[in-house]
């Protein structure tokens, strides 16, 4: 009896052992199945469709898994959706402002043209030249912020490119001075230029641009600068190796000035230092950051500093390759036969 009830305990024992290593593969091969897929879907594969019917449980598993999956496929494609709108949307945007750019440019160089011929008429009256005077001025207002809002959009269309031709450091700062001094003047300004180094050096870059930046730090530093103080450009050479030349660019001024806290915000688009100084000086506020953005195409990084009520000081380095001018005269080609344009006006 005991041998025999011993047996049927060992027998049961064992059916149980059996039965458990049989349960356990089926949940551990279910599982493992369950992994696979799911390291499928986060490797993007979202078409993965789980399916596991083997209990109840997985059945329930399965589903809320595929559910899942497919909500998460629905939120992607409706987020590319979203990018490809917000892509047309900017691409329509800087094709309308280069329209508009371009509409609103040729009446007004009409306007500024006249302008300037009434300008330059024998007006026995003052106010009618003032009034032209006045005329110009505005209308070369209006062009330089429709030159900034178009080039804020190209930047962000990512479209704005540098060109890559020799110029002379040296006879470009010259002219910069002869551009900016009459402006100086007219402010009761004293402009300082400053230059080492730059004599006889000729790069490979975009002059327009890099004008463009010193421009708009001149006219800022001009902008907030009181009558009777000074303007310094300042450009010097930090480095040069036989194959580029590292210069930096520096404007300083005497002006207003800002505060620390300030200063972290005036390279964003459409800021200001203040908001009371849209009001008193005017702009748009795209000024620096159009600058920063030609800075940085340029391989360089624009910075500040500057302490409220003793003016500011922006530098920014650029390393140029050394370029060569074509020395060719070309100015015989542009002659013109004597009277050759006489029965013209």
């Amino acid at each position: 009896m005991f041998i025999i009830i011993a047996s049927i305990t060992l027998m049961v024992i064992f059916m149980q052992l059996f039965m458990l290593q049989v349960v356990n593969q089926h949940i551990i091969s279910g599982i493992s199945y369950i992994i696979s897929c799911l390291n499928s879907i986060t490797k993007d594969n979202l078409d993965t469709k789980v399916e596991l019917n083997t209990c109840e449980e997985f059945s329930v598993l399965s589903d809320s898994i595929n559910s899942m999956v497919s909500r998460l496929r629905n939120l992607l494609l409706s987020e590319k959706q979203l990018v490809q709108e917000k892509i047309s949307l900017a691409a329509a945007k800087g094709d309308f402002l280069a329209m508009m750019s371009h509409e609103i440019r040729t009446p007004l160089n009409v306007i500024i043209g006249m302008a300037q011929l009434g300008m330059c008429s024998n007006f026995d009256d003052k106010k009618k030249r003032d009034t032209f005077a006045d005329i110009n001025v505005a209308s070369t207002h209006l062009l330089s912020l429709l030159n900034d809002i178009l080039d804020m959009s190209k930047i962000d269309a990512g479209k704005l490119e540098l060109s890559n031709s020799p110029f002379s450091i040296e006879e470009d700062i010259a002219h910069l001075q002869l551009l900016i001094s009459a402006k100086a003047q007219e402010q009761e300004l004293e402009l300082l230029v400053e230059s080492e180094g730059i004599e006889n050096v000729v790069v490979n870059g975009d002059k327009l641009r890099l004008n463009q930046v010193l421009l708009n730090l001149l006219s800022n530093a001009m902008k907030f600068t009181e009558k009777n103080k000074h303007v310094t450009l300042s450009v010097k050479v930090l480095d040069k190796t036989d194959e580029n030349i590292s210069i930096r660019f520096m404007v300083i001024d005497e002006g207003i000035g800002m505060s620390q806290e300030k200063l972290d915000k005036i390279f964003n688009p459409f800021e200001q230092a203040d908001t009371s100084i849209t009001r008193s000086f005017g702009g748009t506020g795209l000024g620096l950051s159009i600058s920063k953005s030609i800075v940085e195409l340029m391989g360089g990084k624009i910075n500040v500093e500057s302490k409220l009520g003793q003016g500011s000081c922006f530098w920014f380095d650029v390393t140029f390759d050394y370029g060569v001018l074509d020395t060719t005269d070309n100015s015989k080609s542009a002659l013109l036969e004597e009277g050759s344009l006489s029965q013209y006006r």
